[in-house]
């Protein structure tokens, strides 16, 4: 199993510093052989000086249209932290800045973690502005904050869980996915003629109508298609890669975790947003989509309201819409 089975969000990562051009396809698969056995790959590229943490958090800064901000000498108010549960602040690298109208800054390590952000507008009723920080710089601030863990486990270490190397494919591009500039890019982060491409995978002829319906409704401008099952997405996918795929996970032929492995799997597919859709419970279902690589989850039945503000958040986020 590679690390782009095991680690999705690692490997959005990665695809991420190589759409900002910090790091390029060929830096990836020489120093992935230089990778220590349980080294995080990123941990690599800081350890050969391939890259410093400052060059990863201004470059995905820029990459994402998001602030960039230093930490050091910065007074954060204890109470801040009362938004912020010690465990979520170090396995997902992300502080409190400041709290203004019911809105939350959150200093962030990867842009494309979205689960505190989903957690702390869900359960403190808050909505979360996004800036970049250096890992160095959030990793010292919940130390001055915590203290000292009793032990330094690889969840700090920027969400790098697995032994293995990186297989991700080297192949050329598919002439029809999303590029930004020149052939060597991954992916795009801005959509030129404003018109965003959604996918909506899902069974239910009923739910598909309803879930467009929603779209028309966020007044965006979309081309929206359609597929039944996560096969016939992988072939959508594949003819002309979307910007945003709503995936239901219960579906026959091939259901919605399935695809989306397959989907993280490819370096060329593995960076496009994708938010679960489900009607079984969170503890059944939320956990193993978030594991696999979502963006975000809607429960069914989907209610307009969190379906607006889950997608234009993922929208403003990724493509400054």
């Amino acid at each position: 199993m590679s690390v782009w089975d095991s680690n999705p969000l690692e490997s959005q990562l990665i695809v991420a510093l190589v759409e900002a051009g910090i790091l390029t396809k060929f830096q990836i698969k020489k120093l992935a052989k230089k990778r220590k056995e349980g080294e995080c790959l990123l941990d690599t590229f800081l350890g050969t000086g391939t890259i410093t943490e400052e060059d990863i958090a201004e470059g995905l800064a820029d990459h994402y249209h998001l602030p960039y901000m230093r930490l050091t000498n910065l007074s954060i108010e204890s109470e801040l932290f009362n938004y912020v549960e010690e465990d979520l602040a170090r396995r997902h690298l992300c502080v409190p800045l400041r709290i203004e109208r019911k809105q939350l800054t959150l200093a962030m390590h990867n842009p494309l973690d979205f689960k505190p952000i989903h957690k702390i507008e869900s359960e403190k009723g808050l909505s979360v502005k996004a800036v970049i920080s250096s890992r160095s710089d959030i990793l010292r601030v919940v130390e001055e904050q915590y203290g000292l863990p009793a032990t330094l486990d690889k969840s700090m270490k920027g969400d790098c869980k697995s032994d293995e190397l990186p297989e991700g494919p080297q192949s050329p591009e598919h002439p029809n996915r999303p590029r930004p500039t020149g052939p060597d890019e991954l992916g795009e982060t801005t959509i030129p003629d404003g018109r965003v491409r959604v996918l909506i995978i899902e069974d239910e002829a009923m739910v598909r109508k309803l879930i467009h319906r929603f779209l028309r409704r966020l007044k965006i401008n979309t081309e929206v298609d359609f597929a039944e099952n996560g096969l016939e997405g992988l072939t959508k996918v594949k003819e002309r890669a979307p910007h945003l795929i709503l995936l239901d996970l219960h579906m026959p032929t091939m259901d919605g975790f399935q695809f989306l492995q397959r989907l993280r799997e490819d370096l060329t597919t593995a960076s496009i947003p994708v938010v679960v859709m489900t009607s079984q419970s969170p503890q059944q279902s939320q956990q193993v989509g978030m594991d696999l690589g979502a963006d975000a989850y809607l429960s069914k039945p989907i209610k307009p309201q969190e379906f607006e503000t889950n997608l234009r958040s993922i929208l403003s986020r990724i493509y400054g819409l």
